[in-house]
């Protein structure tokens, strides 16, 4: 079990850690990338930590930690090397076209209308998401009410 006092050590010990796989990660795509070839982020992880594995006397994290604080820690330091992996894999791989996706949901112009011309007849919301279930739309209360603002409605309808 770790003590209060040695806390700090552990964690400079971790930072150091993440550092160096951020280190060895934008290394090992320049390598890579040197004789032609690319690496996807996940394969770059694994040999990072095929890399740490092979290294005789390396301390271990675990070592002044209880088991959940390692196994904690292992997650976060993965989750981070992961990220690491992913970013240096754009920044090497060339020809790569990552472009932005519009803001917000794809609406759905069909079931818009449809529910429109319901409610142009009359039926209230409940009734209307009654009746899109009967047609296996499954769709809340909530969600046909948000159909029904008027600013989403064309003008004229």
């Amino acid at each position: 079990m770790v003590s209060r006092n040695d806390a700090p050590d552990a964690k400079e010990m971790f930072e150091s850690v993440q550092r160096f796989g951020k280190d060895f990660l934008e290394y090992l795509y320049v390598e890579v990338e040197k004789d032609g070839n690319f690496l996807l982020p996940e394969e770059a992880v694994a040999a990072f930590f095929r890399f740490i594995r092979d290294q005789p006397g390396q301390p271990s994290l675990s070592m002044d930690l209880t088991d959940l604080e390692a196994d904690r820690l292992g997650r976060k330091l993965y989750r981070q090397l992961c990220h690491d992996a992913a970013a240096a894999y754009i920044r090497h791989t060339p020809r790569l076209k990552i472009e932005k996706g519009k803001p917000g949901r794809t609406p759905n112009v069909a079931l818009a209308e449809r529910i429109w011309a319901l409610h142009d007849e009359g039926e209230t919301s409940k009734k209307i998401m009654d009746r899109l279930k009967a047609e296996e739309v499954n769709l809340s209360l909530e969600g046909v009410e948000a159909y029904l603002k008027t600013r989403r409605r064309p003008r004229g309808r």
